[in-house]
């Protein structure tokens, strides 16, 4: 007798949230944080990083249903019921009651449905043709969690990149070359990833790019706001 398959769980973004409650996004972001802290959660668990509008890396939550609700208490009731609604259409969809499954009635039908596909991957092939420079890059970057590049951080704390590496440079984190050294690196503050391009001849060139992590994202605001 096989297994039945695991249940997905359902869990909502900090945006999805503010969308839905009618917040702003940062606000709903202190209100887990505050969460988070009174749980004596480690946060870090719950980010994730997303692209905003202008294809920068930005932080959000993602929260199952009891930290959904949980959070939600503080809301008012009309936030609650938009929120828990959402929640139930989530389920749905994970429970499969949502999907539909087209069968084709005859052969003439089976090979339409076919041809339809067959031009979808293609039109897919084509698409990731034309990222395929981009992603490369950004496909190692977004393998490590929570990492983003020392320009963006500067960006959210309110400072030039030139700065911001200077700063690095003053407490320690980074060498001259703004390398980081290896203390920085065994702490957790930073990851190396292996970055890939396509000059113009077709050829394929490597090189690696320092990202700053979550843990280090953390240490790197502390000091640079009590520093400010």
């Amino acid at each position: 007798m096989s297994a039945l398959p695991e249940k997905t769980p359902v869990t909502m973004t900090s945006r999805e949230i503010a969308d839905l409650t009618g917040k702003e996004h940062k606000n709903v972001k202190r209100d887990i944080e505050k969460m988070l802290s009174d749980l004596q959660e480690d946060k870090l668990k719950f980010e994730h990083i997303y692209l905003d509008s202008m294809n920068r890396e930005q932080i959000e939550f993602r929260l199952d249903r009891d930290l959904t609700e949980t959070l939600l208490l503080g809301y008012s009731a009309v936030a609650r019921l938009k929120v828990i609604r959402r929640l139930r259409e989530l389920e749905g969809m994970v429970d499969g009651s949502n999907v539909t499954f087209i069968v084709p009635r005859s052969l003439p039908e089976a090979l339409r449905l076919a041809a339809d596909l067959a031009d979808k991957v293609e039109e897919q092939k084509a698409v990731i043709g034309a990222l395929e420079p981009k992603a490369e890059f950004h496909d190692a970057v977004t393998s490590a969690v929570n990492c983003q590049t020392v320009s963006e951080v500067a960006k959210i704390l309110g400072s030039g990149q030139n700065r911001m590496f200077k700063y690095l440079r003053e407490i320690g984190l980074l060498m001259d070359d703004n390398q980081p050294y290896q203390s920085a690196l065994d702490a957790g503050y930073f990851k190396p990833v292996e970055g890939a391009y396509k000059d113009k001849r077709g050829e394929i060139h490597t090189y690696t790019r320092t990202l700053v992590t979550g843990k280090g994202f953390s240490y790197i605001q502390r000091r640079f706001r009590r520093a400010a």
